[in-house]
């Protein structure tokens, strides 16, 4: 988004543009999932933390997140936004797990988004399922 500002000082008019750019943060991670497709299996499945902007919201699949044995799930977690398993030759498979990484770090990078590996060296956000942060700047 371009945002022009005209200032009139001593009768002579200035023109300044400035441009925003819109920078959205993501946090990737790994969550256990019931794959009622995959002969009842439990997959680790990469998830988003909220839908994305840009080409990656057409790799997301909002889940609605049963529980898992009698382990309590948060309330944050019973939504989740897995993404898709486009790359997999296992067609069983929905979701996007581990073993998908490779595949989906190349389309971040092929559609502009960029992994913030500093930021998720945060201790805040060290924990062994959290996988990245996922930057994406949208021009406006």
């Amino acid at each position: 988004m371009v945002i022009t500002v005209i200032i009139n000082s001593n009768f002579k008019f200035l023109n300044y543009q400035y441009n925003i750019n819109q920078i959205q943060m993501y946090l990737a991670t790994l969550r256990p999932y019931l794959d009622k497709i995959d002969n009842q299996r439990y997959h680790n499945i990469i998830t988003i933390n909220m839908i994305p902007s840009g080409p990656l919201k057409n790799l997301i699949k909002k889940i609605n997140h049963k529980q898992l044995g009698d382990f309590r799930v948060d309330d944050e977690y019973r939504c989740l936004y897995g993404f898709k398993n486009i790359y997999s030759s296992n067609k069983k498979k929905q979701y996007m797990t581990s073993d998908d990484i490779p595949e989906l770090i190349h389309f971040l990078f092929e559609n502009n988004y960029e992994i913030d590996y500093e930021l998720s060296k945060l201790p805040l956000y060290m924990k062994s399922c959290n996988l990245f942060f996922i930057k994406y700047t949208q021009q406006q």
